[in-house]
């Protein structure tokens, strides 16, 4: 059996875009998954004055461009039941809905992450307020 060391990183008070287009998501961060890694554990800080009004996990699978293969992102949670009521793997659990993560918190998303080759959070605000989100993660 393989053994996958595991790795972690942050990112501190990226500042959250003021916006009402979905696809004008500012990312927060996007890990790149080494091959043979199971797990993902990630805490997300909402360090300022306004709450988020859209969260993102999008994954990229893993490909092998000597075969020809390609892949791009793919939403796999962008709804409040996405991260309470109606969690689907890769999604473990998470300890809140992180689609209006409220200011001066904290919670945890868990999931796993074989087969996939990047993971990417991205959020958005409404309030005309500064909101600025961190991310603490490590990979196993």
């Amino acid at each position: 059996m393989a053994t996958t060391d595991s790795w972690s990183g942050y990112t501190s008070d990226v500042t959250i875009a003021v916006t009402s287009v979905v696809s004008d998501l500012t990312e927060i961060e996007t890990i790149t998954i080494r091959e043979g890694a199971q797990y993902l554990w990630a805490e997300f800080r909402n360090s300022d004055i306004s709450d988020l009004d859209a969260f993102e996990v999008a994954v990229k699978p893993f490909h092998r461009p000597s075969k020809g293969q390609t892949s791009s992102f793919h939403i796999i949670a962008n709804t409040a039941a996405d991260f309470t009521t109606d969690i689907k793997e890769p999604i473990l659990g998470c300890s809140s809905d992180l689609t209006t993560l409220p200011k001066a918190t904290a919670h945890l998303l868990w999931m796993m992450v074989k087969g996939l080759a990047q993971v990417r959070f991205r959020a958005s605000s409404k309030s005309t307020g500064t909101t600025k989100v961190g991310v603490k993660w490590s990979v196993r």
